[in-house]
């Protein structure tokens, strides 16, 4: 099809432009269009030119964010002020050709209108400059995603800064205080004379290595070595041979064995004097118990893992996933955080009373065995379900509900931890954990806030699933009976007719509106008004039920009389 009104030079001249825009009549049908415009929506000139412009570009059937009526609006606007009209940002899909594929590809322009006159100075023709900024759109969308994502981390970076804040706060407490604690006993003093191999303590630095008085007097060294805890004494050996070898200072941070077995952490500090020749002959220095200060900080780090534990399984529970994989996230992170050998999740199946190993991670991540299904009642597991309690050891080996011994033995493990995985007094699963190190107060709080958030999930999960299968089972029904059925949504005025509306009434998908409208409108004349009371009669009066008979128009417009009946449900508040 030609361009319509426009001379062989002023067509080559339109379709040579570099900007996208195409010519449109006061009958919105289109003139002529640039080789731009077209390249940019994906059409060939035949397909546009002399058509309506909206019938040239459909509407995406699936969009329903596009605004045709704005974009005509902007085109009216212009015929008839004369007056340019630029759009905001507009999503309009543009239809593919049907060579590649067809359907629509999700665009967004910016949209300028130019009016075009003729000589009389009237609005002949307008131009729509077209520019695609789809791109720009969706990477300033993902920007904001981003930004809302950094956001998010930054509050959870900013909570996190605020508690290492506090703690080392506390920390600089601590070391305020030592500059002040010489006298409560917290600090000790030595002085040896290397010549000699003499050590000459006071009296906190006798007692923390638990030397004699006759020792602390001038005591060998090798006294004193004796109660550094023997995993940190052949560092402690070096650190001090190389002072005296070739340093001035010396310092070593190290645990010493008290006579009760408790653990001691100091730090030493000394310096190296030597003669003229360079001889190393005394070394003084202090002792500083530091037991206090490593409390405070194993205290810190373990929160920050179980704070961390916390917020992964808040993350993992909320993942778009099934259920296995969301439990998987949540063991992962038990063993991460926590530090145990392996973790599980079982979840009860109710009908058959058996836990069925969902996820396990650590040591052992199948979960398929002896332990993927366990009967309620039986193994250490089973009973914890039985009995809707948590089990808890740092003694393993000598824990009756631990079966295999010897496997427990050969593996180290130390510590099991067990809960019951219950919602509003209804049991969904269990959780269990091996530890080959002892799990601490702090650690097993942790483990049950975490187990009463697995819990909720898995509660949500089951309960996501029966509604599919009971809207399922609905559908089935509905397809099945021959009764027209319809769900009426009194606050949007939405209503729903089951398919069973084609067989009774005769009528096509297409042609039953989602309103009521459309059934009150098939409603007999003389039918309609005392419907309608009945209707609104029963929902004042707060009653559940409601029926009526009457005319209704069929496809055909045959009037059928039929039996209504309806159920009311009013939701709270």
């Amino acid at each position: 099809m030609a361009d319509k009104g426009l001379s062989l030079d002023h067509k080559r001249l339109l379709e040579t432009a570099p900007v996208a825009f195409a010519v449109i009549l006061p009958d919105m049908t289109v003139a002529a269009a640039t080789d731009e415009y077209l390249r940019l929506t994906m059409k060939r000139r035949e397909e546009l030119v002399g058509l309506h412009v909206f019938e040239a570009f459909p509407d995406n059937p699936d969009d329903e964010k596009h605004n045709s009526e704005a974009v005509q609006a902007s085109f009216e606007k212009v015929f008839k002020t004369g007056e340019p009209d630029e759009l905001p940002v507009q999503k309009y899909d543009v239809e593919r050709p049907k060579e590649e594929g067809g359907g629509f590809e999700e665009r967004y322009w910016r949209v300028i209108t130019y009016p075009g006159f003729d000589k009389n100075g009237e609005v002949a023709y307008i131009f729509p400059v077209i520019k695609n900024i789809t791109d720009q759109v969706k990477l300033e969308q993902k920007n904001r995603e981003r930004e809302k994502q950094l956001t998010e981390l930054e509050i959870r970076a900013k909570r996190s800064e605020t508690e290492h804040i506090e703690a080392a706060e506390e920390l600089e407490r601590l070391r305020l205080r030592l500059d002040a604690t010489l006298d409560a006993g917290e600090i000790g003093t030595w002085m040896w004379d290397l010549t000699e191999d003499s050590v000459v303590a006071d009296k906190n630095l006798a007692e923390f290595f638990s030397v004699s008085k006759e020792d602390a007097n001038g005591g060998e060294v090798e006294k004193y070595l004796k109660a550094i805890h023997p995993k940190d004494l052949p560092k402690v050996r070096n650190l001090i041979a190389e002072a005296l070898e070739k340093r001035e200072t010396y310092e070593a941070e190290y645990r010493l064995i008290n006579p009760d077995n408790s653990i001691r952490w100091i730090i030493a500090r000394g310096r190296v004097f030597r003669d003229d020749e360079g001889k190393a002959t005394q070394m003084p220095g202090i002792v500083i118990d530091i037991t206090k200060t490593k409390r405070v900080q194993k205290q810190l780090f373990e929160h920050t893992k179980l704070a961390t534990l916390t917020s992964d399984v808040g993350i993992a529970v909320n993942r778009p996933d099934d259920l296995s994989k969301l439990l998987k996230y949540c063991t992962d992170a038990l063993v991460e955080h926590l530090g145990v050998a392996f973790a599980r999740i079982w979840t009860l199946d109710k009908g058959r009373a058996i836990l069925k190993l969902q996820a396990s991670s650590g040591l052992y991540t199948h979960t398929d065995g002896p332990h993927s299904r366990i009967p309620v009642g039986r193994y250490k597991i089973g009973k914890i379900a039985e009995e809707r309690k948590p089990h808890l050891t740092n003694e393993v080996l000598n824990d009756p509900r631990i079966s295999d011994k010897e496997w427990a033995k050969r593996e180290g493990m130390i510590a099991f931890a067990g809960y019951p995985l219950i919602v509003e007094q209804k049991l969904v699963g269990v959780i269990g954990a091996f530890s080959r190190n002892p799990l601490t107060k702090a650690a097993l709080q942790s483990m049950q806030a975490v187990a009463n958030t697995i819990a909720n999930t898995i509660e949500r999960k089951f309960t996501e699933k029966n509604l599919s299968e009971s809207i399922e089972r609905f559908h089935l029904v509905t397809r099945a009976t021959n009764d027209s059925i319809r769900d009426w949504d009194l606050v949007t005025d939405e209503m729903w007719w089951s398919d069973a509306v084609q067989t009774t009434f005769g009528f096509k998908p297409d042609q039953v509106e989602p309103k009521s409208t459309w059934w009150y409108r098939h409603i007999h004349p003389d039918d309609r008004r005392r419907v309608m009371a009945g209707v609104n009669k029963v929902i004042d009066a707060g009653e559940e039920h409601w029926s009526d008979e009457y005319r209704f128009a069929c496809a055909d417009s045959n009037y059928r009389f039929i039996l209504d009946r309806g159920f009311v449900i009013y939701r709270n508040g």
